[in-house]
């Protein structure tokens, strides 16, 4: 008898979790609804939506449900805020299913999202001109080709090994690192690089605030090395790409 109660209220408790989690999609939206943008088309995406998202609900208390693809969501709760110099900010979440995560960013009415679902599949969420309509992207990185045919994406070099010892800046050779590390980071955007980011430097700041939170997240899972990334600066430069990596 005792049993069953406790099973009871297990499920019962089980049940008001999922009911509790909130939904940041106010709206599903279509492309003919979304303001004139320049958002990035990902020749890697597999699936497109769009909606409005209603990130004012965010906390740090509750758990929240963004629908996906096929029937498919992640919920979520918040796990950590990081920020940095630059004024950016990024609100990471863990999901409470598996163990996808949510990376939310913002910079100056800029928002941008990276989304690892329980199945380790990515999404990357874009808004559309600090709007509330966001596009969401499911991405296949399989299907990339960095480099074109007959360019060498990587830098040979045939000289010998020469250092013999750590740097004596990071650490003496043979001992254990002490305490935490902090890179700064300046990331610097060619013409087409703003444009692919969104138009404007402030909307490439916070696709750049991810991908900086991302490695941060990266490391702090893993259980790796005390080092955390800080963004510093993120701006346009006039800078001429070519497919020579010499």
């Amino acid at each position: 008898m005792y049993n069953l109660i406790l099973i009871a209220v297990l499920l019962l408790s089980s049940s008001n979790s999922f009911a509790q989690a909130k939904n940041l999609i106010s709206q599903n939206a279509n492309e003919a609804e979304l303001p004139a943008n320049k958002r990035f088309e990902f020749p890697n995406a597999t699936d497109t939506k769009a909606f409005l998202l209603n990130l004012a609900a965010l906390n740090e208390k509750d758990i929240f449900e963004l629908s996906l693809f096929n029937g498919q969501n992640i919920q979520f709760q918040f796990s950590k805020m990081y920020h940095y110099t630059n004024g950016a900010s990024s609100w990471y979440g863990k999901s409470v299913q598996g163990n996808g995560d949510v990376i939310l960013s913002f910079y100056q009415g800029n928002v941008h999202g990276i989304i690892i679902d329980d199945f380790n599949k990515k999404y990357m969420l874009q808004q559309i001109n600090t709007t509330q309509y966001f596009v969401l992207s499911k991405v296949d990185n399989t299907l990339l080709k960095e480099a074109p045919e007959g360019i060498k994406d990587y830098i040979e070099d045939s000289s010998p090994h020469k250092k013999s010892r750590a740097n004596a800046d990071v650490c003496a050779i043979g001992s254990t690192c002490v305490g935490n590390s902090t890179i700064d980071i300046m990331v610097l955007g060619a013409a087409q690089a703003i444009i692919d980011g969104g138009g404007n430097v402030p909307a490439f700041t916070v696709n750049a605030t991810s991908a900086v939170t991302e490695m941060n997240t990266a490391i702090s899972n893993s259980g790796g090395a005390a080092v955390t990334f800080n963004l510093i600066h993120c701006d346009a430069t006039a800078f001429v790409t070519s497919n020579d990596l010499s």
